[in-house]
């Protein structure tokens, strides 16, 4: 089996830039700069170092969404830890399930599926899982683009319906649905950072300050995701020298963080900063 380069091909004409990916999910270097720009060295920016590239061997790309002023949904399916992501949003998000066919999408090795969506606006999002097996990759998140094979498995990334430069708005009804669970990056424009209480003279027990600044978070952020919130709940922990055992016990006392970490335990990693 081969990569689909004429999928590669229209995928660079988007975004402007592709990755190779090598076995073991590596990639060349590159990091988010402070501006929520992107730096990376050794990308493939013509269509003659991507030709070059497949004649080469090398068989996955990846690109950067906010390159091709796009946010992808990633629905996992049949991954180790056993979560289905479009059970999820079947039960979550009930008015997007059945209209999934009208979305841009590829479908990955795993039977799961990249949505991809325009957006063209100024703010930009975390990438972050916001239901459990749905991800939202908007900035500084890497996604394999259609048309490559996986670098271990060799199997594809296969484009669906639509071309890859054919997205809707991700702000049109009903997929603005995924825009109420989504927060901004620290890097947008309108992000305001969390307030902390500083701790000052408290002599008590950490025990009981964790399970105090857990409770604090949930109250004052009732309305933002679990993911946001235990990190919210970890970075305030971890700046009063809470040990990472008590404030993770304290964190772990509340049902809803507890199913978290046991239906997704990387995105709980992940919200405690762990990954």
């Amino acid at each position: 089996m081969k990569p689909d380069a004429l999928t590669l091909h229209a995928v660079l004409d988007c975004a402007g830039r592709l990755l190779p990916q090598y076995a073991g999910r590596r990639a060349p270097h590159w990091e988010l700069l402070p501006d929520g720009s992107i730096s990376v060295t050794r990308a493939i920016i013509t269509h003659e170092q991507l030709n070059y590239a497949l004649q080469h061997s090398i068989v996955c790309f990846g690109f950067f969404p906010t390159d091709a002023n796009l946010v992808v949904i990633d629905i996992d399916k049949g991954h180790s830890n056993g979560v289905n992501g479009f059970s999820t949003l079947a039960e979550r998000l009930p008015e997007i399930s059945p209209l999934l066919w009208a979305s841009t999408a590829c479908t990955t090795p795993h039977e799961g599926q990249h949505l991809y969506f325009k957006y063209a606006g100024v703010k930009r999002y975390k990438s972050e899982t916001i239901l459990p097996g749905i991800e939202v990759k908007h900035t500084g998140a890497l996604v394999t683009a259609p048309g490559s094979l996986h670098p271990d498995s060799g199997l594809p990334y296969s484009m669906g319906f639509g071309k890859f430069s054919d997205c809707i708005e991700i702000t049109e009804q009903p997929f603005s649905g995924f825009c109420s669970l989504m927060h901004l990056h620290r890097t947008s424009p309108g992000y305001e950072a969390p307030v902390y209480t500083p701790r000052r003279q408290y002599n008590g027990s950490t025990t009981d300050r964790a399970a105090f600044i857990v409770r604090t978070v949930c109250r004052k952020f009732a309305n933002e995701g679990r993911q946001y919130r235990i990190y919210l709940a970890s970075a305030w922990c971890l700046r009063e020298d809470i040990p990472e055992a008590e404030y993770e016990a304290a964190i772990l006392n509340v049902p809803e963080f507890l199913r978290f970490a046991s239906e997704d335990p990387d995105g709980f990693r992940h919200a405690m900063r762990k990954n």
